[in-house]
């Protein structure tokens, strides 16, 4: 046997040898040791460890627990033992020899970061915390220790110890990557966008070619409106990982919201390539197929989310809003709402509480409305004018806002609530709570089964009294929500058989129209100027149902040289106009007598497009709304055909309310004689033209005042009937 001291040096050559990746040298020395004295522990130890780099778990295994035989006090040697243990999956082995390793050497960190590796996998967040922390008092510069105790504590929902945390570990460990990826990723999910880019950008500068960084980068450009930037992140994120499934979603969310809708579907189709079986992908192809008015594809993608997950609440909405378009039955179309009731909602009858609101019927009435859309959008058109005329001594308003991006809109809202409380992020619980702490008489619903509602508050029945309101054109489907506010118009006999609220009727419309605030005027009729009509409509594709291009191409047909001017914001994709003009040569219209238009850049714009139409056509059975108020108030006349329901009602309430009903059709037919007829008469489409905002601002329709009086009548009304079914009960008198 050659003397201890040469096996000793030969360990020193090969532990060198080892630490510098030089296996087969590091190996062969091992083995020379082992071939003196084969009950050598060191070289039995690291050839183990050896073996393991190598992939060779089984003689790992055999080499270190010929170590541990011979020197079971050594802590390293066990633990080591417990990590080949782990390679294999035999977790219970490797819990066992971890644990003896810390009870040989409370001090040895690695024994007491594998234990929390465990206790993690095993859902023991506390214990594993323990285990980390404790590394991280012995040693205190052990960058993996961090980043297990930072991953924990954010799986664990304690967000400020985790950014906390991931701090720290940028701090001793500035160049590690991984640490600034994850603290990114932290900052990003506590709202901070600036600080987690910067974070995920001193990252991508240390490892480029990290796909997931560049993904979440792109998303934080995204919601900082930087979509340009975020396009170049997501493509590098797919450069560098093509099957990177989010990226390709994320891709697609941004494609849609830049009204590439075409590009935006080949995106969510590649992703669900990748990953067939993702609710989300579904619901989000679904999404962008709607705008596009393919509404029976729109419902089969839907309808495969909830396949996938039954519970998923925003993909049965769009299921549910979907059935708008077309002609689907009333009785069908509300079995399918009250389905999103027993799915989601009823197991929550059990924990709605008596409310403690005093049952006064003359006191001032605290009101609630909820909303996505306290923005630039339609339903503020309608909501501003209510909210400017409101009684304060009748009403205490609260607006409960579930927006992402406030803009001027917005801030002039919240200047006319008593109260704003923004709810964006907020759980359903938290919300309904809230409610119920300020003490809500009526809430009011204005977003139904549209983006971004919390129907599922209204599920909890945080108020008394539930209103649906305004943003969606059919019933929720909640037992929780009381009422529905309609008109005679828009909701006539035999409505209520078709909801699953009380009817709660207006006098006259339902609506009331905010005129816009910048002074743009009413131009002169372009007939007069190019010699023939033209027809238009500033709609979402998703109301141009394929019955609607047949009318309105037989309608070009009969009015010769006519044309038609299409303007929405999906027109603003040349593929999508592409599509367009396709639907109406097959039909037998050349395409020059199309003129398309997408995204204006200003609300003035937008306006002063309505200057180069004579008549708007109302899509049917789903018709506009603002887009019908806009029209009159730049002079345009809108022929509008009276549907079975109150979506395809709302142009008739509108026209009559503003005086015109002579402009309401009752049929297809009618609808096209009452176009043809007007396009003819040029002396009536002078007239029309100069006195048609004058007429709106003196009609019911604009009328703020009486509006908001009506309205608030109708709040007293049920307010009324409530406290005399609660009396004597919690609140009430005793």
């Amino acid at each position: 046997m050659p003397p201890a001291e040469n096996l000793s040096s030969l360990m020193l050559e090969a532990a060198s040898y080892h630490s510098e990746g030089r296996l087969v040298e590091a190996e062969s020395l091992y083995r020379r040791v082992l071939s003196s004295d084969p009950d050598y522990p060191d070289a039995l130890h690291w050839l183990g460890v050896l073996c393991q780099q190598k992939g060779d778990s089984e003689s790992a295994l055999e080499y270190i627990m010929r170590a541990v035989a011979l020197r079971p006090e050594v802590a390293d040697f066990v633990n080591n033992l417990g990590n080949i243990h782990m390679a294999r999956d035999e977790i219970d082995d490797a819990e066992t020899c971890y644990t003896k390793a810390v009870s040989l050497d409370p001090t040895l960190p690695n024994a007491h970061y594998n234990l929390g590796i465990i206790h993690r996998s095993r859902g023991d967040m506390d214990e594993a915390t323990t285990c980390f922390r404790r590394v991280i008092e012995q040693t205190p510069d052990f960058t993996m220790a961090y980043l297990a105790l930072g991953n924990t504590l954010q799986d664990m929902g304690r967000q400020e110890e985790t950014l906390a945390c991931l701090k720290t570990l940028v701090s001793v460990s500035p160049d590690f990557p991984q640490g600034q990826f994850n603290f990114g990723f932290a900052l990003k999910g506590a709202d901070q966008p600036k600080e987690a880019e910067a974070a995920l950008k001193r990252g991508l500068a240390l490892t480029p070619d990290y796909a997931e960084a560049w993904n979440v980068l792109g998303e934080i450009q995204r919601d900082c409106a930087e979509p340009e930037v975020a396009m170049s992140s997501f493509r590098r994120a797919l450069e560098l990982e093509p099957g990177l499934s989010a990226a390709h979603m994320n891709f697609g969310t941004l494609l849609k919201d830049m009204g590439k809708l075409i590009d935006a579907e080949t995106a969510f189709s590649q992703a669900l390539e990748i990953n067939p079986n993702d609710a989300c992908f579904h619901n989000s192809l679904g999404l962008v197929l709607m705008l596009q008015g393919r509404m029976p594809e729109t419902r089969t993608a839907c309808r495969k989310a909830l396949e996938i997950d039954p519970g998923y609440a925003a993909a049965r909405s769009n299921l549910l809003l979907s059935l708008n378009y077309g002609n689907n039955g009333a009785m069908v179309v509300l079995a399918a709402h009250r389905e999103y009731e027993t799915i989601h909602c009823a197991m929550l009858a059990g924990e709605i509480a008596p409310h403690g609101n005093g049952c006064d019927p003359e006191r001032r009435l605290k009101v609630g409305y909820v909303s996505a859309d306290l923005r630039r959008h339609s339903v503020s058109c309608f909501l501003e004018p209510l909210l400017t005329a409101h009684d304060s001594s009748r009403v205490e308003v609260f607006c409960y806002a579930e927006v992402a991006r406030p803009d001027e809109v917005t801030e002039r809202l919240r200047g006319l609530a008593a109260h704003w409380r923004s709810i964006l992020g907020m759980s359903d619980d938290a919300v309904a709570q809230q409610v119920r702490d300020d003490g809500i008489d009526i809430l009011l619903d204005l977003n139904g089964h549209t983006a971004g509602n919390r129907l599922l508050v209204f599920a909890r029945k945080p108020a008394p009294l539930q209103v649906t309101w305004l943003g969606y054109p059919n019933t929720t489907g909640l037992s929780a929500m009381d009422y529905r506010i309609g008109d005679a118009v828009t909701d006539g006999e035999g409505a209520e058989a078709t909801m699953s609220e009380a009817l709660l009727p207006l006098e006259g419309c339902f609506l009331c129209y905010g005129p816009p605030r910048v002074a743009t005027g009413v131009s002169p009729a372009p007939f007069a100027e190019c010699g023939h009509v033209t027809f238009g409509s500033f709609n979402s594709l998703s109301k141009m149902e394929d019955e609607v291009v047949a009318v309105w191409s037989q309608l070009l047909d009969t009015v010769p040289g006519s044309c038609l001017f299409l303007k929405c914001a999906q027109l603003s994709d040349e593929k999508m106009c592409d599509l367009v003009r396709e639907r109406f040569v097959s039909r037998g219209v050349a395409s020059e007598r199309l003129e398309l238009a997408g995204y204006a850049p200003s609300l003035e714009a937008h306006l002063e497009s309505y200057g180069r139409m004579d008549i708007a056509l109302d899509p049917f059975p789903y018709n506009g709304t603002t887009t019908t108020c806009e029209a009159l108030w730049m002079g345009v006349p809108v022929i509008t055909l009276a549907g079975k329901h109150h979506g395809g009602r709302v142009g008739a309430s509108l026209l009559t309310a503003s005086g015109l009903p002579e402009l309401v059709a009752g049929d297809k037919d009618s609808y096209l004689v009452l176009a043809t007829e007007l396009a003819v008469d040029e002396e009536r489409l002078k007239s029309l033209r100069a006195g048609l905002r004058e007429r709106l601002t003196g009609s019911p329709l604009a009328d703020a005042a009486t509006f908001a009086s009506k309205m608030e009548d109708a709040y007293r009304r049920i307010w009324e009937t409530w406290c005399g079914d609660h009396a004597g009960g919690p609140g009430g008198p005793q």
